[in-house]
């Protein structure tokens, strides 16, 4: 059989569905269902918020293993084998509604959604290592924009699919994910036969100290506090707000939407941008979008909040990878993806908890949803810190050989 190489372009969109599985189904469509499992289950905004934390502790766990496993492994054989398990714990929730169980899944869940995000960038950015520059980011874009394709057919599905089943029957909502989820799979494992693994460090005088990133980890952790907890109360805030389910339907698209296109917007500004502004750009789009909805009660600032804050919310992956490639050689860019990836479940792992227990208290949601804007604002702050190495010949390397 005659073997014939897909374009880069159409790899990352096949590829895309990984993410769209990753982070749109098995971890931002919680928002959606978590109204009708808080109410089944009478649960509180703490409890409710715990499965998220969770799901962010399994994300730590997974960024820090992506590199080590994917050199054991293989980063192919690894993308493909946490595809299939986040299918696999996508389901599960469907079969128990006991809550300890519940955050096991949800932990387990997060691992395999880390190593997807992790090993699929590296495995995009290297099949695009003989491409020009900006296919590279452009295709690095697409790929994180997965995300934007989830939150789209979840948003799309999921709010009308629970009013027709309605709340006692949640772990339906879960057996649809893990479909979409499956359709990934097959997809997936026909698009990446002919991809080749990433080559791995031969020796540590290629290795560049972490600290060199310190300002863009931080920033990306304080940036997932915020951005996770917004996206896990906002539903429940909007229908707080008295909005209808088919302007929840409405929000989620866009927001969806929004991250999906806004690859093609964000390839020339993140070339152009140096040191920490390329990351500090993307974060004050979040920053607009999850202040928003505190001006005002008219639906308008809510859909333009969907915007701002989709229109960015993945463009950081891209941002921090762009920092990567112009401070570090091609081997390094997987482990260095993993740290920031790591800092990131820490910011979410604390950002439910805290925004959780707040909206617990007499002012409710929308004093746990602004604390969580003003932690989208300080990392703009942070993220203005980081600068560039010196100009070195890893500066110049090629910048389509990055990992993620």
């Amino acid at each position: 059989m005659k073997n014939t190489q897909t374009h880069p372009l159409v790899t990352a969109v096949i590829m895309s569905t990984a993410v769209a599985s990753a982070l749109g189904f098995a971890r931002f469509a919680y928002a959606l269902v978590l109204p009708a499992m808080k109410a089944s289950l009478h649960w509180n905004y703490f409890e409710a918020g715990s499965l998220n934390i969770a799901n962010a502790l399994g994300y730590m766990i997974g960024a820090l293993a992506a590199a080590r496993l994917a050199k054991i492994f293989g980063t192919k054989k690894l993308f493909l084998t946490s595809l299939f398990l986040i299918t696999i714990f996508t389901l599960a929730p469907a079969l128990n509604s006991n809550l300890i169980l519940l955050l096991i899944e949800r932990g387990v869940s997060g691992v395999f959604g880390a190593t997807i995000l992790v090993t699929g960038g590296a495995l995009v950015a290297h099949g695009n290592s003989k491409q020009p520059r900006r296919i590279g980011t452009t295709t690095l874009g697409i790929y994180f924009g997965g995300a934007g394709l989830g939150i789209v057919i979840s948003g799309s599905a999921l709010p009308s699919f629970i009013t027709y089943v309605g709340n006692q029957r949640w772990p339906l909502v879960w057996v649809l994910l893990a479909a979409f989820c499956l359709l990934a799979l097959i997809a997936n494992c026909f698009v990446t036969q002919n991809l080749s693994d990433p080559t791995q460090p031969k020796d540590t005088t290629e290795t560049v100290p972490m600290r060199n990133f310190r300002p863009s980890f931080i920033a990306y952790g304080t940036f997932g506090a915020g951005y996770i907890s917004f996206m896990t109360f906002v539903i429940a805030f909007l229908k707080q707000q008295g909005s209808s389910e088919s302007f929840i339907t409405l929000f989620y698209i866009t927001l969806g939407l929004s991250a999906l296109v806004s690859a093609f917007f964000w390839d020339r500004p993140l070339e152009a941008l140096s040191k920490g502004y390329g990351l500090g750009a993307t974060l004050t789009s979040v920053a607009i979008g999850s202040a928003l909805p505190f001006l005002g009660t008219n639906h308008l600032f809510d859909l333009l909040s969907a915007f701002f804050f989709g229109f960015a919310l993945m463009a950081t992956s891209t941002a921090i990878t762009r920092i990567a490639q112009r401070n570090a050689p091609p081997s390094n860019l997987t482990a260095i993806l993993g740290w920031a990836t790591f800092y990131m479940g820490v910011g979410q792992s604390l950002g439910p908890l805290i925004t959780g227990a707040l909206s617990d208290t007499p002012s409710g949601l929308k004093l746990g949803m602004q604390v969580a804007s003003m932690a989208c604002a300080l990392a703009i702050a942070i993220a203005l810190l980081q600068k560039d190495a010196p100009s070195s010949p890893i500066s110049t390397l090629s910048h389509g050989s990055i990992g993620t």
